[in-house]
């Protein structure tokens, strides 16, 4: 079950990804999920990205609740066997997780994101297209990595940081915000 927009097209991607490969996948509107009654015989996977509270909150009623997640991967992605991907994420195609990275739970992995050996990726992030994360980064919780934007190696970056489209980010971020350019810099 997916719990999403079904006029949003990361929801549809998902769901014509995962419908693919298995049955019975369909989607519910957040408010809905939220007001329900757990279900235990359903497998849920987020994919609300626009609104940080709302991802957050079901999130944290699927936490609290101890609902069963969905996780998927791609058959195209390349996950080491020393990786970890937790539950509740979306991997998407060509994907790359290196040796002893881990992805925790909640995430969405965009197609062509790269996860180098040994790096941390935080509940709830969402990794877009084309980001690059080199070896031993850790990248906090509710993180926002934009299209083709590139953490080097060695770093950390806070819970709730917001890191823009083509960004470089060449130090450790610890404050949350939305950051851009290259280097990236904090802005608003």
């Amino acid at each position: 079950m997916l719990i999403g927009f079904e006029q949003a097209t990361l929801t549809q991607d998902i769901y014509n990804l995962m419908s693919g490969v298995s049955e019975n996948v369909e989607i519910i509107h957040p408010d809905k999920f939220l007001g329900m009654p757990a279900d235990l015989n359903r497998k849920y996977l987020v994919t609300v990205t626009k609104d940080k509270d709302l991802r957050k909150a079901c999130i944290s009623k699927l936490d609290n609740e101890q609902l069963p997640k969905s996780t998927f991967i791609h058959p195209s992605a390349i996950i080491s066997q020393t990786a970890v991907i937790g539950p509740g994420t979306f991997v998407g195609p060509f994907v790359s997780v290196f040796y002893k990275a881990t992805v925790t739970s909640d995430c969405i992995v965009g197609p062509y994101a790269m996860i180098s050996h040994k790096s941390i990726i935080g509940q709830g992030c969402l990794i877009h297209p084309g980001t690059m994360i080199a070896g031993s980064c850790t990248i906090g919780d509710y993180c926002l990595l934009n299209i083709r934007s590139t953490v080097i190696d060695k770093l950390n970056i806070c819970d709730d940081v917001t890191v823009g489209a083509n960004a470089l980010v060449t130090k450790s971020i610890d404050q949350p915000g939305h950051y851009v350019g290259s280097p990236a810099r904090r802005v608003g």
